[in-house]
């Protein structure tokens, strides 16, 4: 395959007449450069590019199958954290709704703690990490619960999303954007008749429609003003979309500045779902585009904020950690459309790793942070050196640990705290001790515990007696009379079992040091006459009883 080649200067020195010399016509002529081979050939050695940089604005790789594509990202999965981030735990502790004057230099969250909006300033326009709070406005006589909050462009008018009476209210401000000088308009209007839990509100720049969402019907709902930015002259336009195929408990909605995108912000998913609108403002012509995880900075994100008209200004808040944080979207990042991405050596990722799709990992995963799934996630095996936590919710949710044997005959065993070293205390924990709250445990089939089938007392001191390590014990041997075993270490609600079954002797049974049989004196032993049976259950951690 020949390739042109043309030199960007050009001579004006004339020929000269020896023809066997290299003259500045032929300088400046194209240059046909052969031996290349086809293409074919050429594909058949790679390029390498080593100690330098290359800057693409697309490579295409031609596969056996389709074509892979590897390009800078420039849609919602490019996005990522900023590091910049503003705690408000000290004015909200259940932030709900997040709104930025158009200058940057004005943040306000409202929350269902103080019923209230709270101020902020910042110093650098649009750099979430330089609020300062100023002030704040009460809200409460209209709502008990404020889910959201919007401002028209000149800041002379507010709006707050009210869940208690599922009402959008609209108050007047004498000082654009100066909530310490809004009132109530006495203009308020009820959106109880599609949403019974509304959360989000979003209006059109020129106010004339209004768009709103709860997770009731997990649906973004339309309205129509008929005086522009006066809620009260609010009508349901019957135009509408669910959200529910992405997300069951959305919480915001907002939307481009040209009509043409819509991002919902979810709970359960803890992600922002990027939407494109076929038709500008109506949300019946929404698709799905793709969403950005951000359960890596809270995991219970409440508020969103989306300013469409420059890069960088995607903000969010969450009621977990109370704090507002600021996302990137002109970032460095590359998207790569394949069917299989296969690396045969490392691949190393400093940030966060978010899998949108199915990630199958045949070796070993190191992670040394947190993985986060807002999806199903299969592991074929789990090994950590530290805390963790399968499953965080603090809803309803459920945890399958695994199925039972699915095979006829065939025996599945599931190991919990096995291995544990002599000496050592493992505890396992099921359901919860809080005050008020019930936990079920429900066992099906055949409960077995562990059992110790022949057990020699040896030993008639605490300290040599012989120590028991099963729930159910058959003291088989005891070698002289009022020889002993003696009890694991007690844990409240512990129940040890113990047979004699030596006819003859009886059987000292010692609780650990420092433990109490009954009412018998601290470390004393109980006697259990021969060929009896008793039950011993520890109330705390120092006091057995029999029974």
């Amino acid at each position: 395959m020949p390739i042109t080649v043309k030199h960007t200067k050009v001579s004006t020195i004339p020929d000269t007449t020896d023809t066997s010399l290299v003259r500045p016509s032929d300088w400046n002529a194209d240059h046909t450069l052969t031996g290349l081979g086809t293409m074919a050939e050429q594909n058949a050695n790679a390029v390498a590019i080593t100690g330098g940089t290359a800057t693409l604005a697309s490579l295409d790789i031609i596969t056996s199958g389709t074509d892979a594509e590897i390009a800078p990202n420039t849609g919602i999965t490019g996005w990522d954290y900023s590091g910049l981030s503003k705690s408000i735990a000290s004015e909200e502790s259940n932030p709900a709704g997040l709104f930025f004057s158009p200058d940057g230099l004005n943040m306000y969250v409202n929350g269902t703690t103080g019923d209230d909006v709270n101020q902020y300033t910042l110093s650098t326009a649009w750099d979430v990490s330089t609020a300062t709070y100023v002030r704040v406005f009460s809200t409460a006589a209209q709502d008990s619960a404020p889910n959201d909050i919007f401002f028209k462009s000149d800041g002379l008018s507010m709006f707050i999303m009210g869940q208690t009476n599922d009402t959008v209210f609209q108050y007047t401000l004498s000082s654009a954007f100066d909530i310490s000088t809004a009132s109530y308009a006495s203009k308020s209007f009820s959106v109880s008749a599609q949403e019974a839990t509304p959360t989000g509100l979003w209006f059109k720049p020129d106010g004339t429609l209004m768009y709103i969402i709860g997770n009731t019907a997990d649906t973004v709902f339309q309205y129509n003003l008929g005086t522009a930015w006066d809620v009260s002259t609010a009508s349901y336009a019957s135009i509408s979309f669910s959200v529910a195929s992405q997300e069951s408990v959305p919480v915001q909605v907002n939307l481009s500045a040209d009509g043409l995108t819509m991002w919902i912000l979810g709970a359960t998913g803890d992600d922002i779902s990027q939407y494109a609108l076929g038709t500008a403002w109506n949300v019946s012509t929404a698709t799905f585009v793709n969403n950005l995880y951000v359960g890596f900075q809270d995991t219970t994100p409440n508020g969103l904020f989306i300013d469409s008209t420059a890069d960088n200004r995607v903000y969010m808040v969450g009621n977990t950690n109370d704090t507002v944080y600021q996302y990137n979207t002109a970032t460095n990042s590359i998207s790569a459309v394949t069917d299989v991405f296969n690396t045969t050596s490392n691949a190393r990722v400093q940030g966060n790793l978010a899998v949108q799709s199915n990630a199958t990992i045949d070796g070993t995963l190191n992670v040394q942070g947190v993985i986060n799934t807002n999806s199903t996630a299969t592991f074929l095996g789990i090994s950590t050196t530290s805390n963790s936590t399968l499953v965080s919710a603090t809803t309803s949710s459920s945890l399958n640990l695994s199925t039972g044997a699915t095979v006829s005959g065939s025996t599945k065993t599931m190991n919990i705290g096995t291995a544990g070293l002599s000496g050592s205390t493992t505890a396992i924990s099921i359901g919860s001790a809080v005050s008020g709250a019930t936990s079920t445990t429900t066992l099906s089939g055949l409960v077995i515990e562990s059992i110790s089938a022949a057990v020699s007392a040896a030993g008639t001191t605490q300290g040599t007696a012989t120590g028991l390590v099963s729930n159910i014990n058959n003291v088989t041997v005891v070698t002289a009379a009022a020889a002993g075993v003696r009890l694991p270490t007690a844990v409240a609600g512990m129940r040890i079992l113990i047979r004699n079954s030596d006819s003859a002797d009886t059987l000292s049974i010692y609780p650990a040091t420092g433990g109490t049989i009954n009412a018998l004196s601290v470390n004393a032993a109980f006697t259990l006459a021969a060929g009896s049976t008793t039950e011993l259950m520890a109330t705390t951690s120092t006091q057995w009883y029999t029974f």
